[in-house]
């Protein structure tokens, strides 16, 4: 049985190596403690890369590190990754991977990949807050190799960012890594999931996970009733079902007939009673116990529908924050260079997004900036050093050092997931107000978004404390600050369906719809929720 109050992240070697060495992960990403104590013997400055491999899917290329730490290893250090060739079609997810090992203490190290540009002048792509015990540092370059399309050469550069933290080290032996998917046709397009559930009258890749309950034919519940056609695929959106072999459609429910090759779940299989129940669980603050895991468990269940419908949205209407945020707006609109920076747990450190496996939906951060990208012309730089299992306490510790050196036009604060387990809103408050003050003393003419976060599993944890967060947010609001009601959007969403069908690991991680939503309520109040 596992028990935990904290949105913590993902096993890191589960959840995003998989691609790199399908057949033996431990012969990439394993160390041994000979091979640790191995001294670094390639120093200097930018190096070639040692392979690189590419099939039309995938390309995976390994690169010498080049340490300017010293003859402990520690950061900073650079590498560059030579292709063969540009990868074919469109890039869908890009990942550096880094091993790493930290020593000392202080606060978790965060990390900035940054590209070497022939001037000498380097230009930030990415970050990665490490706790201590991580073996391998991960910066997402999605973003960065779509608008690079045709490029084979990438020098890298990696540095910690100072402050009282621990130091982090590169491991002798060991290359970066970077992996890249691409795709002819990519699976979904942005304009389609970006679309606003309580505007859109299409609903894309809406997900579902089929539970049979007392023994009956296993359904989901969609959140209208589709009108027309409708297509359901699995999460991967790799494989199509077919109606009536796989699916019935009747009302707003998918029914499952025998012989359907859909997957689905019992109840008594969501909510046992036993705590060594599969795949995990977690227990249930009114008794029993809620199933839980990370990684693909939940997605391999859970199917996507598309389908059109008539039917007008009864729910809150997020807020386009009329005469709140004109710094950032005007910004936007004038096409200028603009900073965001987020800072928050491990929703918002993306996980459970899909990201480098199918479908490759990014975590809700970068794809919000992936909105803005696509409504103005500005160039958006972003900044996440957001960590999982943290509160807001640990934001208030960090921000002097991870996020207000940045300067950023915006800055989004999203905690209140793990604060919900036991910190009272006057607390959560306090510690929120710290942030912004500390972002605002290195630049008065920031902006911020406060994020209210979607709710945890109700079966799971009690929303008492959580559920004041939002009104004490919005009384925070002024000229300057802006508050993204996620809260009442997914609440309202979660009345007509399960938990199971838009959590990541059923207890408080959103999936990919449920990141969209995320993505689509902090747009809104940008302006750009327009179609």
């Amino acid at each position: 049985m596992t028990e935990t109050t904290s949105c913590q992240a993902e096993s890191r070697k589960d959840r995003k190596h998989v691609m790199l060495n399908p057949g033996n992960a431990s012969n990439v990403y394993e160390t041994s403690d000979e091979t640790m104590k191995t001294k670094q013997t390639i120093l200097g400055a930018l190096l070639a890369a040692l392979v690189s491999t590419a099939s039309a899917e995938n390309t995976t290329v390994s690169a010498i590190i080049s340490n300017c730490g010293g003859s402990t290893n520690s950061l900073p250090c650079r590498f560059t990754f030579a292709l063969n060739a540009a990868p074919g079609g469109q890039v869908v997810n890009a990942m550096v991977i880094l091993p790493v090992r930290c020593s000392g203490a202080g606060l978790q190290p965060c990390l900035k990949l940054m590209l070497e540009n022939p001037d000498g002048t380097r230009q930030f792509l990415a970050d990665d807050t490490l706790n201590p015990n991580e073996a391998t540092a991960h910066f997402f370059v999605t973003s960065f190799l779509r608008g690079h399309a045709g490029a084979t050469n990438f020098p890298f550069y990696v540095e910690p960012v100072p402050g009282p933290c621990a130091t982090v080290h590169t491991v002798a032996g060991r290359p970066a890594i970077l992996e890249i998917q691409s795709a002819q046709t990519p699976p979904w397009k942005l304009d389609d999931i970006l679309a606003p559930v309580w505007k859109s009258h299409h609903l894309v890749n809406e997900t579902v996970l089929p539970v049979s309950r007392d023994g009956g034919r296993p359904e989901g519940r969609l959140m209208f009733t589709p009108v027309g056609k409708v297509v359901v695929r699995n999460y991967a959106l790799d494989k199509t079902y077919q109606e009536g072999a796989d699916y019935v459609v009747d009302g707003n429910r998918i029914r499952l007939p025998a012989g359907s090759s859909i997957p689905f779940m019992t109840w008594q299989q969501l909510y046992p009673d036993s705590a060594d129940a599969p795949p995990k669980t977690m227990r249930s603050w009114n008794g029993g116990y809620v199933a839980f895991t990370e990684g693909s468990f939940w997605n391999d269940r859970q199917i996507a529908v598309t389908y059109d419908h008539e039917e007008d949205w009864n729910g809150p209407i997020p807020s386009t924050a009329p005469g709140q945020l004109p710094q950032t707006k005007a910004k936007l609109r004038a096409g200028l260079p603009f900073k965001v920076a987020l800072l928050g747990d491990s929703i918002s450190a993306g996980a459970s997004a899909s990201k480098d496996r199918p479908p490759h939906v990014p975590g809700w951060g970068e794809l919000a900036m992936d909105g803005l990208r696509r409504h103005y012309q500005s160039a958006i730089t972003f900044v996440n050093p957001s960590l999982g299992g943290t509160v807001s306490a640990w934001g208030k510790k960090v921000a002097p050092f991870f996020i207000a050196p940045e300067k950023p036009d915006l800055c989004l604060i999203a905690f209140g997931m793990n604060d919900g387990g036991g910190v009272p809103v006057n607390q959560y408050l306090a510690n929120t107000k710290a942030i912004i003050d500390s972002v605002g003393q290195e630049n008065p003419a920031a902006e911020f978004i406060l994020v209210a976060s979607w709710p945890p599993n109700e079966n799971w944890r009690k929303l008492a404390r959580m559920d004041g967060y939002l009104a004490g947010l919005k009384s925070l609001e002024s000229k300057h600050i802006a508050v993204a009601d996620v809260w009442s959007v997914a609440s309202y969403i979660l009345k007509a369906k399960r938990y199971c069908d838009v959590s990541g690991n059923h207890v408080n991680h959103p999936n990919d719809f449920m990141v969209r939503i995320y993505a689509q309520v902090t747009d809104a109040l940008l302006d750009a929720d327009k179609f």
